[in-house]
């Protein structure tokens, strides 16, 4: 997954899509090839990223989940 733009502007739409179709709440699974969000997007950007959108979806009394699932070599 890359994060297209700026993050913060990215969650909001997120947010915003899923108050528009009623969605109460969604999960990222990131694990395996997954970890790439990580080697495509700046840290900083995946931080404000979940940040915005854990705010987001809380204020409108929803939900996020992260599930991240690494080895040490990943980092």
């Amino acid at each position: 997954m890359q994060i297209q733009g700026s993050p913060a502007v990215q969650a909001n739409k997120v947010a915003s899509w899923m108050n528009e179709y009623g969605i109460d709440g969604i999960g990222f699974d990131i694990e395996g090839t997954g970890l790439a969000i990580m080697t495509q997007n700046k840290p900083e950007d995946v931080v404000t990223f979940f940040t915005t959108l854990h705010t987001q979806l809380k204020a409108r009394n929803k939900q996020s989940f992260l599930t991240v699932a690494g080895d040490l070599g990943s980092g």
